[in-house]
């Protein structure tokens, strides 16, 4: 006989029960909002409480289940139940039993909105969430009432709406219930208990089972027959207990591995059953099913960095537009062992992604916004109510892109900061605000749309450096590569023919720019106009950014002498004006001149001596060979600025060379061009260069001095109007200089002013106790600065150096060491005076490395976290004190009671 086999994704494991119906063990949070008003008699409102207490019981409430909680209102709110903390059943039972009835009129409205706030509040987030309104009569505001409805309808809530008694208003249990199968009524409490079950049955099919047991599906452009049932396109249909689960595309999972002219779509539906049939994969193995195997026997989970768990991977290449998928299916017969079979189903499986068109059709068809208000029985002329644009949105199919936290438009217009370049930038509309973005190749929007009452994000980016394009609006997003794009065509990026972005971009290849016509329009008319339009660009110049330091003269074969020449201009003759800016853009440097050029008889550097203005004490400083050079260095030691005379164009140029060792960054800049390159990506003591154009030319190398907390700079400046040389000019700034570090406060520092966790998470819409999205958690680590101090490979907690033990060590000494919590391994280092670490964390959904390490050979402490490092002499370390080093304000190092003597014997030996 042949056994039913379930697939169920994420090890979500389907557990039988003893109760009628449908099985109903899944993750659902359900809240019973109870009608307390002073039309119930007391009998009946025993008779209701005991309705409660019954239905209670028909769940399965547990952890890793269903989470009930109870509500009473009346004209305000009564006794509450929340979801938080989990309460079970016989506790639930026991406190239905003793609900207090409020007595007073029926605010439904008020009930509901309640409800609301506690889904939000103590809701678990990717479970279901279940209303359930029981109700004797019409409530005191109808309206009121159903646009709490709908607004919990918009939020995902499914609603059941009980109706008991000769007072109810059945027109109003529609409008509350998600739909009318969802309305039940019953003459009194008492026969309202005869349907329980039904109820039950109604809430675990209808809601629960469909939306958590998924499955992986594909869509290919051939179907084949598997065990002679043909898996066509759409709608094949299997029962379950009488339940039709439908959409269901299923892949032919014998041929996966041999298919690749087909496209994939990924998405997650219901539940699928196979009988027995042999799945094989790309070897020859197959995988007959025959026995008794249980419902839980197959699961589908992560893929854990490459190791053989059972799961899938997905990686993306969004510019060459294409997936890699690696899919390993298993067959699990015991709880607590290794599974007992596991086959690769695919191993980077390459998938192309199929082509997005942009839709410029309204979700409805011929939609006309006042058309739609009018079918609503909504003012054409006034604003929207909240729940009304919630269900326009929803009708029109842009409500699944909405961005929380929305935007800001603090003031209309453009926007200063972002691009130090100028860029022709039209008259914007008044509810539009934009900045171009300081690649200088984008522009970010902040649209209004007043019909909504909301602000719209948009974005278009363009990538030199790795030829992409990216455009947004809110989470709709397109990214593709510029190797095969239509230049100087109109293109179009739509959000469901409601927000529309029209662009025409124009690669000026010969210049290193970009021409752009962009405008941006919210419409709601098929034949009207639209609500807003805007002019982003017109006929706007972009500048491409250099994307290396040194790009040497961008005609490659560029020299003065024959520039001259072809302009009929002597050797000697000195430049006009007019000859001045041609040659500007001969040398392509004209965009990225200062607006106000530096001086150097101005601040900063008035009061210079020898050319140097030093408020740092740097040592060992060389007198600057230039008359018409001068320098400048903070009194906190944290850059150094020159004003050099650029003689032929004419004007000074300014060179800044920064070292922010307390945010672990390096900068570089000459005039507006500016690069910036995180510590540990940096080569401390080689030469480095960065040139504007060819044309002025800074050469540096930088030494880390750890123990004397100090930069070791050699700095040289140098200026050409030849492509194949000689060098104009070439003045040495520093050889070998000394430059203190800036004094660093390690004990806080977010790189967020003011960073709360649970703040961030509810503007974006995110459970401060829940794990964190794909998507929020990317976002979290741009927002927070921790991203680029992120190792590419987290640490192996079950590796070779901490083997899945509290502490490893390689020092030869019986050391007495603390307990570590389970999420902590530490390793002692070979001289015992180190430990390394590696913890896992929750939140970021990684591993995390550490270390502290006491040098008495050469006197210094090392502390690292993850790519960070901090090396500081122990000449005065203030032994004894608490010490702390921190990560942007989030991972924090504490170390203290450090004292000298110690217990073990460190050799120290130098190698003459």
């Amino acid at each position: 006989m042949k056994i039913p086999i379930f697939i169920v994704l994420l090890c979500l494991i389907v557990r039988n029960t003893h109760q009628q119906g449908l099985n109903c063990y899944v993750p659902a949070d359900i809240l019973i909002l109870l009608d307390g008003s002073d039309s119930i008699q007391d009998r009946d409102w025993t008779n209701a409480k005991t309705f409660v207490k019954q239905l209670i019981k028909q769940f399965d409430v547990a952890p890793d289940a269903i989470h009930m909680g109870i509500v009473v209102y009346s004209s305000n709110i009564g006794d509450y139940v929340s979801f938080a903390p989990f309460k079970p059943k016989t506790m639930l039972e026991i406190i239905s039993t003793s609900l207090r009835q409020p007595k007073h009129s029926t605010n439904t409205a008020k009930g509901i909105q309640y409800a609301r706030e506690q889904f939000k509040k103590d809701g678990r987030q990717g479970v279901p969430k279940i209303l359930i309104v029981i109700t004797d009569g019409s409530s005191d505001s109808p309206r009121d009432t159903h646009s709490q409805a709908e607004l919990a309808k918009i939020e995902g809530i499914r609603i059941l709406a009980l109706g008991v008694g000769k007072q109810i208003f059945k027109d109003e249990l529609r409008q509350i219930a998600s739909s009318p199968r969802k309305v039940y009524t019953a003459t009194s409490y008492i026969t309202l208990q005869g349907l329980i079950s039904e109820i039950r049955n109604m809430v675990c099919q209808g809601y629960i089972v469909k939306r958590l047991i998924w499955a992986i599906h594909f869509k290919w452009k051939r179907w084949k027959y598997f065990h002679g049932i043909p898996w066509k396109k759409k709608f094949y249909v299997i029962y379950f207990h009488g339940i039709p689960w439908k959409n269901m595309e299923i892949f032919p999972w014998n041929s996966m591995e041999n298919v690749s002219d087909g496209n994939v779509i990924i998405s997650f539906f219901s539940l699928f059953i196979f009988h027995g049939f042999p799945w094989k994969t790309g070897s020859n193995t197959p995988w007959n099913f025959h026995g008794n195997i249980p419902w839980n026997s197959m699961k589908f989970s992560m893929i854990d960095d490459g190791k053989s768990r059972d799961g899938y991977r997905i990686e993306e290449l969004p510019i060459d537009g294409l997936y890699f998928l690696t899919v390993t299916l298993s067959v699990c017969l015991e709880a607590n062992a290794d599974c007992a079979v596991q086959r690769l189903v695919a191993n980077n499986l390459k998938l192309f992604k199929p082509t997005c068109i942009t839709n410029d059709q309204f979700a409805i068809p011929g939609f006309s916004l006042l058309e739609w208000k009018d079918s609503k029985g909504l003012s054409s002329s006034n604003s929207l109510p909240e729940y009304a644009a919630f269900l326009l949105m929803s009708d029109l199919k842009i409500a699944k892109y909405k961005k929380e936290p929305k935007c800001t438009i603090a003031s209309p217009g453009w926007q200063s900061g972002g691009c130090p370049l100028n860029v022709d930038k039209p008259m914007l509309h008044d509810n539009v605000t934009c900045q171009v973005t300081s690649s200088c190749t984008g522009v970010t929007c902040c649209v209004y749309t007043e019909e909504l009452n909301r602000n719209l994000d948009v974005h278009l980016l363009l990538n030199p450096c790795d030829q992409s394009l990216s455009l947004t609006i809110d989470y709709l997003k397109y990214n593709r590569s510029l190797f095969d794009f239509s230049f100087g065509s109109l293109q179009k990026f739509y959000m469901e023919n409601v927000v529309r972005i029209d662009y025409v971009i124009y690669d000026l290849t010969n210049n290193f720019q970009y021409l752009v016509d962009m405008n941006i329009s919210v419409c709601y008319e098929s034949s009207g106009p639209c609500e807003l339009e805007s002019m982003i660009f017109h006929d706007s110049v972009l500048h491409k950014k250099p994307c290396q330091w040194r790009t040497g003269f961008r005609d490659p074969n560029f020299s003065e002498s024959d520039w001259r020449n072809e302009m009929n201009i002597t050797s000697d003759a000195q430049l006009f004006p007019v000859d001045i800016a041609r040659l500007t853009e001969a040398l392509y440097v004209g965009p990225y001149q200062a607006d106000t050029p530096c001086q150097g008889y101005n601040s900063p550097y008035t009061g210079s001596i020898n050319g140097w203005k030093d408020e740092c004490s740097a040592s060992d400083l060389e007198n600057l060979p230039s008359a018409m050079m001068k320098c400048y260095i903070p009194a906190n030691c944290s850059f150094i600025r020159c004003c050099h005379e650029v003689g032929l164009l004419g004007t000074p140029m300014e060179t800044e060379l920064e070292i922010d060792s307390c945010n672990f960054e390096l900068s570089v800049r000459i005039e507006k061009l500016k690069f910036k390159i995180p510590f540990h990506d940096y080569q401390w003591g080689v030469v480095q260069s960065m040139d504007l154009f060819g044309l002025l030319t800074m050469d540096f190398v930088i030494e880390n001095l750890y123990e004397a907390q100090q930069f070791l700079i050699s700095m040289n400046l140098t200026l050409s109007y030849e492509s194949a040389g000689p060098i104009k000019e070439a003045n040495i700034l520093m050889d070998k200089a000394l430059l203190s570090k800036r004094q660093c406060e390690w004990s806080s520092d977010f790189h967020i002013y003011d960073f709360s966790l649970y703040t961030y998470l509810i503007n974006r819409n995110q459970k401060p106790t829940g794990p964190l999205t794909p998507s929020m958690l990317l976002q979290f680590m741009e927002d927070t600065n921790l991203a680029p101090f992120m190792q590419d490979e987290m640490c192996n907690r079950t590796g070779a150096l901490y083997n899945n033990q509290s502490w490893t060590q390689d020092c030869a000494a019986n050391l007495t060491l603390p307990t570590l919590s389970d999420k902590v391994n530490g390793h002692i280092t070979t001289m015992c005076t180190g430990v390394q670490g590696c913890i896992e964390n929750d939140l970021i959904q990684r591993s995390l490395e550490f270390s502290l390490l006491l040098d008495p050979c050469s006197n210094r402490l090392s502390i690292s976290i993850e790519r960070a490092r901090y090396n500081r002499t122990l000449s005065d370390f203030e032994y004894g004190d608490d010490h702390y080093y921190n990560l942007q304000g989030i991972i924090r190092l504490k170390y203290f009671r450090v004292v000298v003597t110690m217990d073990v014997d460190v050799a120290c030996t130098k190698n003459m």
